[in-house]
């Protein structure tokens, strides 16, 4: 709310969706937006992208396609098939599927409201710890919005920016984050990611740490994913994998 007093938004205009809005409110929407993005740390909120426009109908941009397609791809409904969701992604993208799109989009906007609240919600109970060479967060209970790869990036990813920029240690901006999440309590399945320090655009090696410190812990791990730096692991076996990647990344 206080963004939006700062921006100069009624209240009345800021709860309808965008093409609904106040014609003069929208024409000045960005410029309104960017004059208050420095002071609340938003650098890149404004930025250039393609967008499609089907007829007289509301204009896409590239990032809801992207954002619609992640959620879509994602299994964030227990009776949805991996190849379901996969099928889901392919039809939003033809133009005569806009509905799939949509309804991709809307998905996409629960996950991002889901990963802020879970964001605000550990931070305010400090619930990141240090190990060292890494910070790490361990989520105690199941949430299939976050039980997928991407689902626990995004969540993984802003986490590390909202510690950062609330944390009073030097060292913060400087270490990597594990998160881990139970995904399937009866089976004692927890997902585990690796991300690294922010602004740290060389090659993650979470992927090899991960292989090594299984082998220490004597953990059972399965890194089937795209990505090496996500792996699944008992839940039972969590506490000495993480002491064993202690061990590994301070040497």
């Amino acid at each position: 709310k206080e963004l939006l007093v700062e921006m100069g938004l009624p209240l009345v205009q800021a709860r309808q969706q965008f093409s609904s809005m106040d014609l003069l409110m929208k024409k000045d929407f960005y410029q309104m937006i960017e004059k208050t993005a420095e002071k609340y740390n938003m650098p890149d909120i404004i930025y250039g992208s393609f967008t499609l426009t089907y007829g007289y109908k509301n204009r896409y941009s590239a990032a809801d396609y992207v954002y619609a397609m992640m959620a879509l791809t994602e299994q964030i409904e227990h009776e949805r098939t991996a190849e379901c969701c996969f099928l889901d992604a392919l039809e939003c993208l033809s133009r005569n599927k806009n509905v799939k799109l949509e309804g991709g989009i809307v998905k996409a906007k629960i996950l991002l409201n889901a990963v802020f609240k879970q964001v605000k919600t550990s931070l305010e109970t400090q619930q990141i710890f240090s190990a060292g060479p890494f910070l790490y967060w361990i989520l105690q209970e199941e949430n299939i919005l976050f039980s997928s790869p991407y689902g626990l990036t995004m969540l993984s990813k802003f986490m590390l920016n909202g510690y950062i920029a609330v944390s009073r240690s030097r060292r913060a901006k400087d270490l990597p984050l594990i998160t881990c999440i139970p995904v399937d309590i009866h089976r004692d399945i927890c997902l585990m990611i690796g991300i690294p320090p922010i602004g740290d655009d060389t090659k993650n090696l979470f992927g090899k740490a991960f292989e090594q410190a299984a082998i220490k812990s004597n953990a059972a791990i399965s890194q089937d994913f795209f990505d090496t730096n996500i792996i699944q692991i008992k839940q039972s076996d969590c506490a000495k994998f993480i002491d064993a990647l202690t061990v590994l990344l301070s040497s």
